[in-house]
């Protein structure tokens, strides 16, 4: 520390990417079953990113060109299932069927993104 309770610059050896960097917060979703699927409504996560008005907040979809979705469903004694899903919108619907009947499901929903650099 300085004499002042400061504490001296430290330079990083790492880059700080804000894209890269970021981790994306859990989507919003619903579910609602149908006979042998579920339909399942994504929203995006929120963003906290301003807008160029700095009145609203931007939407992911504003920042990465598609945001990827995994969506797990786990029985237990049973392997889990991994559906992907890609999306270019705050929200989309998806159908997983050949479910089976009378079996309970445990759904949770991952989103992540890839970035292009060269935008």
């Amino acid at each position: 520390y300085t004499t002042l309770l400061l504490s001296d610059w430290v330079p990083l050896d790492l880059d700080l990417f804000p894209k890269r960097d970021t981790i994306l917060g859990p989507p919003f979703f619903n579910i609602s079953a149908c006979s042998g699927c579920l339909n399942v409504l994504i929203q995006s996560p929120v963003s906290y990113l301003k807008s160029s008005d700095d009145q609203t907040f931007r939407s992911l979809i504003n920042v990465y060109d598609v945001l990827k979705y995994t969506i797990r469903l786990t029985v237990p004694g049973r392997a889990e299932e991994k559906v992907d899903r890609d999306a270019q919108e705050d929200t989309f619907r998806t159908v997983i069927d050949n479910l089976q009947p009378k079996t309970n499901y445990c759904i949770s929903v991952e989103t992540s993104a890839t970035v292009n650099f060269s935008k």
